[in-house]
């Protein structure tokens, strides 16, 4: 067992309950900051994809072409900034969860409450902390592909936001 000072320089053991805990809840928090971040995408590729129909609508009336590939190109960029938003928010099963993980929602809803309940409480210490660092570990790889699709996703949308404002410093 690790050891840590206190406050007065004593030495006390760090309890691996708690710093699994910590560890689980941190990883857990990623993952939903990942996913907050994806939904905040989609509400601004949304208003600049309002704002490029809106453009649109303008051209068709014979006020402004829109025509310019300038202009396809952001719709383009936003397409997909969409769809790296909406792959980031879409549920999976964490890499390397499987499907016996007693710790993941899914695989606990399809077992028996009996079953699960037994297999829980069978477990010894090392078993149950040998499973939550399983777990913490699949969890941060899904919460690491969850954040690099949001910074591609980020990226098409300043890529579109450029574009467009190209388009329309050009079509001046």
């Amino acid at each position: 067992m690790q050891q840590t000072g206190d406050a007065e320089g004593r030495w006390r053991p760090i309890n691996p309950t708690i710093l699994n805990v910590a560890h689980w809840q941190e990883v857990d928090a990623l993952i939903r900051q990942a996913d907050l971040k994806a939904q905040v995408l989609l509400g601004i590729d949304a208003l600049l994809l309002a704002g490029l129909a809106r453009s649109a609508d303008a051209a068709i009336g014979g006020v402004a072409p829109v025509d310019t590939p300038l202009e396809f190109m952001t719709l383009g960029l936003l397409l997909v900034s969409i769809a790296m938003a909406l792959v980031t928010v879409a549920p999976r099963r964490a890499q390397g969860s499987s499907p016996d993980a007693l710790f993941f929602f899914q695989a606990v809803s399809e077992l028996e409450e009996d079953d699960f309940v037994r297999r829980y409480t069978a477990l010894t210490p090392d078993e149950l902390l040998q499973k939550v660092a399983h777990e913490i570990h699949a969890k941060s790889s899904l919460a690491a592909v969850k954040l690099s699709r949001i910074r591609i996703g980020i990226g098409l949308l300043a890529a579109a936001v450029g574009c467009w404002a190209l388009a329309l410093v050009v079509g001046l």
